[in-house]
């Protein structure tokens, strides 16, 4: 082939950076702006040949044993310049990435910008912000959380679809805002058609080469402080408010916002702006491609039983290994609890974005990991498929034969409904409410008004005074009319007790030591109706009740009977007789869904008081099964979530 010209070393810029304990050499050509990472003694001949290239006279001598690294680096850059002039770029049917403007001409007029909101200024808002929230969230019970559990719901799905590349434009403004405060160039902004849904993106590698390390970390950050901050103004805003389709646009920005930011952007075993921080903070930028090449060695190592691939020999290549595993199985369990929430909704749609997302998660590694296995075959001697063949024999007969206990854990509470609640026994306007905290036995809780019982009450006793005055006249003249009248005021009076105890009502005193919980948001003046729930009364003495909801698929194994229990409260375990677990079954059925409510039941040895508010979780066991019918028991329960979800969505969609 023929040698490329020495005159390319004058459009290849150098660079020396800091990569944790060891310099980093990188090279950009300056016709496209690619940065590469490159080895020591590459960069020490690429600088000597500048150098030279600058002097007047013959052209440098590159005779020694380096010329052959140059002339190949160079070779390199040519190839790379080609194949983007030649537009024969492979076709990638998920992935799409169109440039549409250098944004670095309008970075000056940023700059004043980038220097306000860029700054410790900034900072202070943010944990103003962070707190002021925290403040709200006590107020409303933090009930917009309830938010993620319809993020699979049609409206969340079309929120995401609408607002979803204009909160990027800002995310990547956030990026381009960081990125001028630091003097970094920002030469190409567009758009990614991931599975042809736009995206927007800014190209900030310049910084690999011009900024400092703390520097890089903040830009990778800025896009993620900028959801945080959006998401907590969603939340503050969802807050005031209530009751309005406005409440539920803002609890689905508040859902992209943060969930995005923390399952996906801000996580470093994604790719994303967390992974950059991450491989910046950590001082090893070539992180991910470092961490598939050991794994890639690890698994061929296995694979082939020591005939091809490395073990890890260091600690470093052992947590290189570790990462890429972990960014496989995290794509896998994402991946898996979309599907299974997902898949069977929208009649059938679902299904088709979970194969679509799917594709866009994997097309790139299979495509690549087949290309590779086609070029580079594993060995196929006779004692490595006979190892392989003893290692999948293995795997069938633990499938097969050997017991697995089946678990599930349901979250539980105290059940506070049924045996602690305080409710308000007549109608009335709220008149005093306590708040929570410790009480003693008599303590007044809530006190009510009813203009309606205490008119009733000054007729009654108006006509109690009447009929007696009645009864006196009538006494000595007329007994039968005087009996009459003895009748009228018996009835009166009857009235009267029972009206005296409703007023008497209206005012709820606690009835036993303990802690109380006020629920209700009721302000002062609001009417409430006879059994409105107005908080909760956690007794100092006796035993718990705890309660949950437990799930349907798992009755047929509950009713075989349960193996073990065990309570986690908080930090504490505490081990549960299987026989006080009772299943109750709610006396009702969604028509929609097609599904029962089922709750489970037990008491615990601890007063209600001294567990007050502490999260809880019960872990049930049940009969073993070998791995096979774990599988099938899991299919099972996907098929039959599946139907659930296309009868609900039969009764939403085609019936309105």
């Amino acid at each position: 082939m023929d040698l490329p010209r020495l005159t390319l070393l004058r459009q290849v810029e150098l660079h020396a950076s800091s990569e944790g304990r060891r310099a980093l050499f990188l090279a950009r050509d300056r016709s496209n702006g690619k940065i590469f990472t490159i080895p020591r003694a590459l960069a020490a001949g690429l600088c000597k040949a500048k150098v030279a290239m600058g002097q007047p006279g013959a052209p440098p001598d590159l005779s020694n044993a380096g010329a052959r690294d140059i002339y190949g680096f160079l070779h390199m850059l040519e190839s790379v310049r080609k194949s983007e002039t030649a537009g024969h770029r492979k076709f990638n049917p998920v992935f799409m990435s169109f440039s549409l403007l250098d944004l670095s001409a309008y970075q000056a007029r940023l700059m004043p910008l980038a220097q306000l909101i860029v700054a410790p200024g900034f900072l202070l808002f943010f944990l103003c912000l962070a707190i002021f929230s925290g403040y709200v969230g006590t107020q409303n019970g933090w009930q917009a959380l309830e938010s993620f559990k319809s993020v699979f719901s049609l409206e969340a799905i079309l929120t995401f679809g609408l607002f979803a590349p204009l909160l990027k434009v800002i995310h990547e403004l956030g990026h381009v805002l960081a990125a001028t405060r630091y003097g970094v160039q920002v030469q190409n902004a567009g758009v990614n058609l991931i599975a042809f849904y736009p995206m927007p993106f800014v190209d900030c590698t310049d910084a690999d080469f011009s900024a400092r390390r703390r520097h890089r970390v903040i830009i990778s950050l800025a896009g993620i402080g900028v959801d945080l901050t959006i998401g907590m103004l969603a939340f503050i805003a969802w807050h005031f408010t209530e009751g309005s389709y406005v409440q539920t646009l803002l609890g689905n920005v508040y859902v992209f916002c943060t969930l995005n930011s923390i399952l996906f952007n801000g996580n470093p075993l994604v790719k994303l702006d967390g992974y950059f921080a991450f491989a910046d903070a950590i001082g090893n930028r070539n992180l991910y491609t470092s961490a598939q090449a050991r794994f890639s060695g690890l698994l061929k190592y296995l694979t082939s039983f020591g005939a091809i691939g490395t073990l890890p020999g260091s600690g470093t290549n052992a947590f290189l290994a570790c990462y890429a595993a972990a960014t496989i199985v995290y794509r896998i369990h994402m991946l898996t609890n979309i599907a299974w929430g997902l898949a069977p909704r929208y009649l059938g749609g679902g299904t088709f974005l979970v194969a679509w997302a799917a594709i866009a998660m994997f097309h790139t590694p299979v495509v690549a990991l087949a290309r590779n296995a086609i070029q580079k075959p594993l060995p196929q001697a006779r004692s490595v498929w006979l190892k392989r063949g003893l290692a999948l024999g293995a795997v069938i007969a633990f499938a097969l034969l050997v017991p697995l206990p089946f678990n599930t854990v349901v979250p539980v509470s105290i059940a506070a409904a049924e045996n602690y609640s305080v409710t308000a026994a007549s109608n009335g306007f709220l008149d005093y409410a306590r708040d929570s905290g410790n009480v003693r036995a008599g303590d007044r809780l809530f006190s009510l008004t009813s203009p309606q019982l205490q008119d009733e009450h000054a007729g009654l006793v108006l006509d109690v005074r009447e009929a007696l005055l009645a009864f006196q006249s009538l006494r000595g003249d007329d007994q039968s009319k005087a009996q009459a009248a003895l009748r009228q005021i018996s009835d009166l009076k009857a009235r009267l007790d029972i009206v005296e105890t409703s007023i008497s009502q209206l005012s709820i005193h606690a009835s036993r030591d303990g802690i109380f919980v006020r629920t209700t948001k009721a302000s002062k003046g609001e009417q409430l109706i006879a059994g409105a729930p107005l908080g909760q009364l956690l007794p100092e003495q006796g035993h718990s009740v705890f309660a949950g909801d437990f799930p349907e698929q798992y009755v047929a194994k509950f009713q075989q009977g349960l193996t073990g229990a065990d309570l986690r409260l908080d930090t504490r375990h505490n081990a549960i007789d299987p026989a006080t677990v009772h299943l109750q079954q709610i006396m009702s059925y969604d028509q929609a869904s097609g599904t029962r409510s089922y709750r489970i039941q037990f008491p615990l040895a601890m007063a209600p008081a001294a567990i007050a508010g502490a999260p809880g979780d019960i872990r049930l066991s049940f009969a073993s099964g070998t791995l096979f019918d774990h599988v099938r028991f899991a299919f099972d329960a996907l098929i039959a979530n599946y139907r659930q979800a296309q009868l609900s969505d039969q009764h939403k969609y085609l019936q309105d």
